[in-house]
């Protein structure tokens, strides 16, 4: 259900010519989630990219570390800052998850 309710928010930002910006967020997220390029705009090769996958069709993924990075705005590996300026609610596990 999530893939569907994605694609359509995909498909709608698309309609109304909202493609740049969402290249640029995913340049954002990119630029904090590590090296990898896990994040995909509307806008792929120069082509329009609705459902975001690697080379197999298989829809991206990061891990509990990837997301703490993006939503704590830095690179670094993080537990604070961003949308938590307080922090967070426990400790990271050693998967890089919240304990």
């Amino acid at each position: 259900m999530e893939a569907y309710h994605a694609s359509n928010i995909r498909t709608t930002l698309f309609a109304r010519e909202l493609a740049a910006p969402t290249v640029a967020i995913s340049d954002a997220r990119d630029s904090l989630d590590g090296p990898d390029d896990l994040d995909q705009g509307l806008v792929l090769d120069g082509q329009v990219n609705i459902v975001p996958a690697d080379e197999n069709s298989i829809a991206l993924s990061r891990s509990a570390g990837q997301v703490l990075n993006i939503v704590c705005l830095t690179p670094q590996r993080a537990t604070s800052g961003g949308f938590f300026p307080n922090g967070v609610n426990g400790q990271l596990n050693t998967s890089g998850g919240i304990a």
